[in-house]
């Protein structure tokens, strides 16, 4: 849908496509999808609905979809921006700005200096901060579900009883956009404190949250999904962005990029201790990292 709205003459006017959900039936696949326009209020919706129907039938016609589709089966129905955060709240990985304005996918790249710029609200909508009662920030956590995150199991070596934690979500950690407590905190039964293998675990909020442009989960990839080397990915948190600095109370985030595990492994890299279970990313040259500088660098996001 992308490719057929910005080839369009009208492709100024596209903004972002969202498939919500796809069921399969008889004659192939219904799709449910969201498209986002900006056009001008003096336009009705029935004029809009009409120009992209414009724009799609004359696709179908010059055969441009990479699907066979029955022209019959389309249905456009306009929706108000409430419609759309709802659908929307239903889907994984949604990245909105407070206006309901999606962010692409570039917008953080161009932002990363040194992995030291903060992120601005509805980048990482995921982001938990685990804090410790009495003792604050200690590890940062991705929200999976409206009731569980995903986190390291290094993060709970002092503590495991999950009455004494509590999860914040929002750019800042004060004040928080949304607090949680903890009711359930399950590690790994195969970490290994000494080799960090299977440093992985889950924590249960004791009450869902409510999805919204600055609280949402994230999608999670197929487990045999495979990085190739310098893909780029992005690391987040609140963590110290000096050695043994200060938490930090805004969101920060940085571009790095994958490491193959075979160069990691080298003697003069983590020698060996990079385990198929694990990704490396960062930059040989160590310009930006989760911590500061080298791969060697312990995270500290």
């Amino acid at each position: 849908m992308s490719r057929i709205f910005r080839r369009s003459s009208g492709g100024g006017r596209f903004i972002k496509s969202h498939v919500i959900r796809l069921s399969p039936d008889e004659q192939g696949m219904n799709i449910l999808m969201v498209l986002m326009f900006r056009y001008p209020s003096t336009d009705s919706a029935e004029q809009i609905k009409k120009k992209i129907e414009r724009i799609l039938y004359q696709s179908l016609k010059t055969k441009q979809l990479p699907l066979t589709i029955n022209k019959s089966s389309f249905t456009l129905t306009s929706i108000d921006s409430k419609r759309m955060r709802n659908l929307l709240n239903s889907r994984c990985g949604i990245r909105m700005t407070s206006s309901n304005m999606p962010l692409p996918a570039s917008s953080s790249t161009e932002r990363i200096v040194q992995g030291r710029e903060t992120a601005m609200e509805g980048e990482w909508p995921w982001q938990a901060s685990l804090q410790l009662i009495g003792s604050g920030h200690q590890c940062g956590a991705t929200l999976i579900s409206n009731t569980w995150l995903l986190t390291a199991a290094h993060c709970f070596r002092k503590n495991k009883d999950p009455s004494q934690w509590i999860a914040t979500f929002g750019t800042t950690i004060t004040p928080p956009a949304v607090q949680r407590s903890l009711g359930k905190i399950i590690l790994h039964e195969n970490y290994h404190r000494e080799t960090n293998e299977n440093d992985i675990a889950l924590a249960q909020l004791t009450n869902r949250v409510e999805f919204s442009n600055i609280v949402q989960r994230v999608c999670l990839p197929d487990s045999s999904i495979k990085l190739p080397p310098k893909t780029s990915v992005f690391v987040t948190g609140f963590g110290s962005i000096v050695d043994d600095g200060p938490t930090q109370n805004k969101l920060r985030q940085a571009r790095v990029e994958t490491i193959s595990t075979d160069v990691c492994n080298r003697k003069d890299v983590y020698d060996g201790l990079i385990t198929s279970g694990m990704l490396c990313a960062g930059f040989m040259e160590g310009k930006v990292d989760a911590c500061k500088v080298s791969p060697k660098s312990s995270s500290k996001l």
